[in-house]
Formats: structure tokens, C-alpha cells, sequence
């Protein structure tokens, strides 16, 4: 398994080093320059074979997707703390897999589906307070729950019910930031998805039979999708292939 998770990372890594050649300049962009699509560092740092599997078959769909607009472009991919700042200062930005709620629909473009199966779960450690409790009790505020505001932790918490008096919001400056709160016991719950969570935890030395999820509270989608100030050329040639839907893995 060893082997063939590093089979598959550098495969993926090759992937990500070659360029798009264009067969056709696209006029209308020549003046532009190259767009910026961003994903999470966890598509290059893969936690296992199966989500190597699926984070390279990702890249390379998408990597087709962009050669089909025939649009300049770069793929990076950021430490996540970073991916709230380079979308809001980069206009030429785009970013993989944003999660689409209706808080932020007016917020971005919203160019094309990657995955429909993002779930957001309650999590908390097996000795907390917590532990036993439904996700309904949650909103007696009789709990403290964790997000970081820039994420959509905070927005899942409001939809919840939970009042924000009852919140410890922090800005997405470290990747561990809100485990590192349960930990300190200062939060007993947070949201987050399975991925990310399972991966923090571990990397702060928690083994995943010391926590627990109270739940499923939300299911969103994972969208390509375009800053609203990004020049209207490119926005019109990204939006006209979409349509295409997102290329197969041959």
C-alpha cells in the first residue's frame, strides 16, 4: 500500500508539472495573463492510496476542463489558511472545490460542480462533555462550539440555531486552530468534514478513537469557482464551457 500511494503521489505531482500547452491563443485574453486555479495542499500531501486516487482524478479532470477553454493557467496549491486571502486579493483567481451554501451564492461565480458528497459533522472529543449529547441539545446553550469565521463552520452553526453568544470565532490563520481549542478545552463541539478533521487531529497526535461525531448536519457541493471581479472575457468563456460539464478520466 506504501508503494502504491507513492506510486499515485507521483503521478499526481506530474500531473501538476505540466503546463497546459495551448493549441490556439485565445485572442480575447492574449492581455490577460494566466489564471490561478487553487487547490488545498491535501491534494499534493494525500493521507492515504484511496484519497490520492480521488485527488488526482480530480486534478486531472479539472486540469482538462481548463485545456478546453483554452485559457492560460497555473494550478497551486496553498497550505488551507491561505485560501481565504488569495481568493478575496486575486482577480484572477479561481479555487477548487469552494462548498456552495446559500450564504455565499451572491458571494462568488459559481462556474462548475466538482463533488456533491462535502458532509459537515459535529465532532467532539470521546471525554467531553458533549460526547453524549444530540446535536439538538446543542442549541440549549449549554455548549461551546468553535468556527473559524472566514470557513463554513460559523455559517452552519447560525443555520443550526446555536446562538453566536455561545461561539469562539477565530480567523482561519492556523491549519489546527480549532482542535487545538477542544483540546485546551475552551470548545466542546466543532463542524468540519471527516477529511479535514480526521487529518488535524492526527496531526496533533489524537488517535480517531478519541473522538467522536454527534452527527451530519449539512451535506453541500464543491464548486470551481470565480472571483466576482474577474474580467468578464474570461468569466464568459469559463461559464460557455462549463456547459461541457466536467471532462471523464479516461
Amino acid at each position: 500500500m506504501v508503494y502504491m500511494l507513492r506510486v499515485l503521489v507521483l503521478s499526481l505531482a506530474l500531473a501538476l508539472l505540466a503546463h497546459p500547452v495551448l493549441a490556439e491563443e485565445v485572442q480575447s485574453t492574449e492581455a490577460v495573463g494566466p489564471l490561478i486555479v487553487y487547490g488545498e495542499d491535501w491534494y499534493i500531501r494525500p493521507d492515504s492510496e484511496a484519497q490520492a486516487k480521488q485527488m488526482g482524478e480530480i486534478t486531472v479532470r479539472v486540469k482538462a476542463f481548463m485545456d478546453r477553454t483554452g485559457i492560460p493557467y497555473e494550478m497551486r496549491f496553498p497550505p488551507r489558511p491561505r485560501k481565504g486571502v488569495l481568493l478575496q486579493r486575486h482577480a484572477k483567481g479561481l479555487y477548487l472545490e469552494y462548498l456552495r451554501t446559500p450564504a455565499r451564492e451572491n458571494q462568488y461565480h459559481w462556474i462548475l460542480p466538482i463533488r456533491t458528497d462535502y458532509s459537515l459533522r459535529v465532532y467532539t472529543l470521546r471525554t467531553n462533555r458533549a460526547a453524549g449529547v444530540k446535536i439538538e441539545d446543542l442549541k440549549a446553550g449549554g455548549f461551546v462550539g468553535a468556527c473559524e469565521f472566514q470557513a463554513i463552520g460559523c455559517e452552519v452553526m447560525e443555520t443550526l440555531g446555536i446562538d453566536s453568544a455561545h461561539t469562539v470565532a477565530m480567523p482561519l490563520t492556523a491549519t489546527t486552530g480549532l482542535e487545538r481549542l477542544l483540546l485546551a478545552g475552551r470548545a466542546d463541539f466543532v463542524v468540519s468534514t471527516e477529511m479535514i478533521f480526521d487529518r488535524n487531529m492526527a496531526n496533533l497526535g489524537v488517535a480517531a478513537e478519541d473522538t467522536v461525531s454527534l452527527g451530519e448536519v449539512a451535506r453541500y457541493s464543491g464548486y470551481l469557482i470565480a472571483p466576482k471581479n474577474l474580467d468578464p472575457d474570461l468569466l464568459d468563456i469559463l461559464m460557455k464551457t462549463s456547459q461541457e460539464g466536467l471532462p471523464s478520466v479516461n
